[in-house]
């Protein structure tokens, strides 16, 4: 069988070249937490009226307290999506935040004069 490349055209849309599906990991924050004020290194829980529920040395401490059974679960919409919990029989909508600066491989960059050797 071969395969043939197709395409679906609309004559009163425009045309659109970029995919429908959204990468759970770049989906935009929920406002409503300042983010940036958080403390490095720490997962914290907040329910639908961000209060603070708890806070987590990892992803995978805040799947195991919450819950849920793999540690993904929560770092996969960490600061993007609440996620429902089963706490103690009752079910939960925990949204799990994190400082961007300690989210993921982003590491702090450090500039050099190498003239001077001084940093800035």
């Amino acid at each position: 069988m071969r395969s043939r490349k197709c395409r679906f055209l609309e004559p009163h849309l425009p045309l659109k070249y970029d995919s429908p599906y959204i990468n759970p990991y770049n989906r935009p924050t929920i406002q409503g937490i300042d983010y940036n004020k958080l403390p490095l290194n720490k997962v914290f829980a907040f329910t639908e009226t961000f209060e603070l529920y708890g806070s987590y040395s990892s992803s995978a401490e805040a799947a195991i307290n919450c819950g849920l059974d793999k540690y993904y679960k929560v770092s996969r919409y960490i600061n993007n999506r609440f996620i429902d919990c089963v706490i103690e029989g009752k079910i939960l909508k925990l949204l799990f935040a994190q400082n961007p600066l300690s989210k993921g491989n982003k590491k702090s960059v450090l500039c050099t004069d190498i003239a001077t050797n001084t940093s800035a």
